[in-house]
């Protein structure tokens, strides 16, 4: 049986606010979770910490057994070490579903945004050009208008800020690798 479609519900790819609001809500919940006993790191703290190799968790492990078998355990903090190792261990397939579904997330802003933002460079050159035979539109398009010069010190980006000050923010941001996607379960009819 096929449901009629209502206003709230998603059509041709598109997500509904509810879909949104329920996203927000589990991901706070997470964050919860994820963020227990500790807290963000700072860029400095980030940029001052050591960066782990490839095998960075082999060669601790091999290093825990040498520090055991050679009696150096109070010296190097073995049980610390193999229980990060094992965080990360843990934390890994999490880490990388969040940095895919943040880079899903992403691009649906970017291409929504893209769509938009087609869509009202085109109906300006419309409305511009009726409003040289109509003075009260051509009154009424003087904000945009005004909006829509292009910034003196260069490029704008899409939030209206200048680029430089965007590249900076999103310079700060890590760049995700994007996990593969599974395909989403589908629920079971009742």
């Amino acid at each position: 049986m096929k449901k009629k479609s209502s206003s709230t519900e998603s059509s041709s790819g598109s997500v509904t606010q509810g879909e949104i609001d329920t996203c927000v809500a589990d991901l706070g919940r997470h964050t919860v979770t994820i963020s227990r006993g500790v807290k963000p790191l700072s860029k400095q703290e980030r940029q001052r910490m050591p960066r782990s190799r490839k095998d960075g968790a082999t060669i601790a492990r091999e290093i825990a057994q040498l520090a055991t078998k050679y009696g150096v355990t109070g010296v190097v903090d073995v049980n610390g070490m193999l229980s990060a190792v094992n965080e990360v261990e843990q934390l890994a397939p999490l880490d990388k579903v969040a940095a895919n579904f943040s880079v899903l997330v992403h691009d649906r802003v970017f291409a929504s945004d893209s769509a938009s933002w087609k869509s009202a460079t085109a109906g300006y050159t419309v409305l511009k050009r009726l409003a040289r035979d109509n003075p009260d539109m051509a009154r009424d398009l003087v904000g945009v208008a005004a909006r829509l010069k292009p910034a003196k010190s260069g490029a704008t980006a899409t939030s209206g800020e200048p680029a430089a000050a965007t590249a900076g923010a999103t310079a700060a941001t890590p760049e995700p690798t994007p996990a593969p996607v599974a395909p989403p379960a589908t629920p079971k009819a009742s």
